[in-house]
């Protein structure tokens, strides 16, 4: 690492130099790049001259209460002689607007407050105030608030440690001109930060959310990177993304208790009363149909009969729009159904980039299953055809599930982010992937970028009516689809803005839909 220099340069490219690539935001001397690696999203963020810095952000926070998975390809430049060095940073998007820090021996994050910061540093600083504490040989060390320091500074600066552990040499020098795969990995359970690169894992163990971060698990990453003055000789800097954490924002639940609520300002039971028909307009049913079931014909219904208590348990009989019933289960599968399948229908009802029904059970006895592979095994129980599970077991994952994010307010934890690098089928159970296929069509990748496959997948549906809208309600694509067994259709949304879209799927068996994200 080099001398620490110009604060007001980066400081200026903070200012001047932000632009938005709809997934990612560069800022100061970063661009985008095409290094010829497949398969990735690739950024230049320094050139290979001196007094160059910048960064490049997600424009999507992830949860530190879920697991998450980052895999790149790095590259630290050709000249050994060069600096300085880039970072990987997590920081908190509501504290402030600072996206890039002090250049030189900062590396771009010296200055970006709360963070979480891996620094690959290839430059020793070894000079009066800004003596940083830096191992001779290129290094990698965990820093935190954007501090490079990893002891105290020298008087009169005497600037304090960022240190959050002893930084750890490298085996040679990582300044080889090579791209360099590099994983970034985050344990919510453990609270562990991995580093895989150059066939090594290093780690860090600690409760960053609440000692960084002040509780907020909501947060921005991105990589940083600087030239400096002092060595006389800058390296350039990239970074390409192969996969990204899954993106899955804030999700929004509310308990049987809130939906049971009297309508009252912009309380659930207000959004309930205006929303249910558009939803449901044949009602809405639990349990089992032929065998038994509760049906609701209408929001004042559901209002009348939620919350419910009592036992949890198979029905025995059939209900029409009762008043009461002392069967807990009953009340939380109507509000799961109510989370699930508004949802599914609102892209307003939570900012969360995936459905509520594709997140995964994080535990208990239907860890892997997604939330609507759970829901159709739950009515089973509830309408007394699958004894697989208890009722007991069924109400408490639905009650779980129900108090998993209400209100719209954080994360419990017992649902978990589809993993974007695995993919879902590998976390599901053989039962839980045959119930998904309750699901009637398929799209794929999702997020897109603009163009994406659309498959009716039950042939008993006949054709299917095929509506796109934007979050404004707004149709932008309708079509007609064939029951044809294995038929692709190409839908190309590649001139409508980024953002949510609602895929609305109309067949003579119904209406199913599912949120879609368009990433420019």
């Amino acid at each position: 690492m080099r001398h620490l220099y110009s604060f007001l340069f980066s400081l200026l490219l903070t200012t001047l130099g932000l632009a938005v690539h709809a997934q990612f935001t560069t800022v100061g001397t970063a661009t985008s790049s095409s290094p010829g690696i497949p398969n990735a999203t690739c950024f230049r963020l320094t050139n290979s001259l001196i007094d160059q810095a910048g960064a490049v952000w997600s424009n999507t926070p992830i949860d530190l209460s879920q697991n998450f998975t980052l895999t790149t390809k790095l590259y630290f430049g050709a000249v050994d002689a060069g600096a300085d060095g880039l970072a990987f940073v997590l920081r908190d998007p509501n504290a402030g607007a600072v996206a890039l820090g002090t250049g030189g021996g900062g590396l771009g994050y010296w200055g970006i407050a709360p963070s979480f910061v891996v620094e690959f540093d290839t430059w020793q600083n070894n000079g009066g105030c800004f003596s940083t504490g830096d191992p001779a040989g290129d290094h990698i060390g965990f820093q935190r608030d954007g501090n490079p320091f990893h002891t105290q500074g020298p008087p009169p600066c005497n600037f304090p440690s960022g240190a959050l552990q002893a930084p750890t040499e490298f085996a040679s020098n990582i300044e080889d001109g090579q791209w360099h795969d590099a994983t970034f990995s985050w344990n919510a359970s453990t609270h562990t930060f991995t580093v895989s690169i150059f066939g090594q894992t290093y780690s860090f163990t600690g409760d960053i959310v609440n000692t960084i971060f002040g509780g907020t698990s909501s947060v921005l990453w991105g990589f940083t990177a600087a030239t400096g003055a002092g060595s006389g000789v800058g390296n350039e800097h990239g970074v390409c993304i192969t996969t990204t954490p899954p993106e899955c924002g804030q999700l929004r639940t509310v308990t049987q208790g809130g939906w049971g609520a009297e309508p009252h300002g912009n309380n659930p039971g207000t959004y309930l009363h205006a929303h249910f028909a558009t939803v449901f307009p044949s009602g809405l049913t639990v349990g089992t149909t032929p065998n038994f079931n509760v049906h609701l014909t209408s929001a004042q219904a559901i209002t009348n009969l939620l919350p419910t208590g009592g036992t949890p348990k198979a029905l025995t009989q059939s209900y029409t729009d009762p008043a009461t019933l002392k069967n807990v289960l009953v009340g939380q599968l109507v509000a799961l159904t109510l989370n699930v399948q508004f949802d599914a229908a609102d892209p307003n009802f939570a900012p969360s980039g995936v459905t509520l029904g594709d997140m995964l059970i994080a535990s208990g006895p239907f860890e892997g299953m997604t939330v609507n592979a759970f829901l159709a095994l739950a009515n089973q129980v509830l309408g007394g055809t699958n004894t697989t599970y208890t009722a007991a077991q069924v109400n408490e994952t639905a009650d779980a599930i129900n108090n998993s994010s209400d209100g719209g307010n954080g994360n419990s934890g017992f649902l978990e982010c589809p993993n974007a690098n695995n993919g879902l089928t590998q976390r599901l159970s053989p039962r839980s992937l045959q119930l998904a296929e309750a699901q009637n069509f398929r799209v794929w990748p999702n997020p897109a970028r603009g163009q994406f496959a659309f498959q009716l997948t039950d042939t008993q549906s006949g054709s299917a009516q095929v509506l796109i809208t934007n979050a404004n309600g707004t149709v932008v694509q309708s079509r007609t689809v064939s029951n044809t067994t294995g038929q692709t259709v190409k839908f190309d949304l590649g001139k409508q803005a980024a953002g949510m879209y609602l895929i609305r799927v109309i067949t003579n068996k119904g209406v199913q839909t599912q949120k879609l994200l368009i990433q420019k």
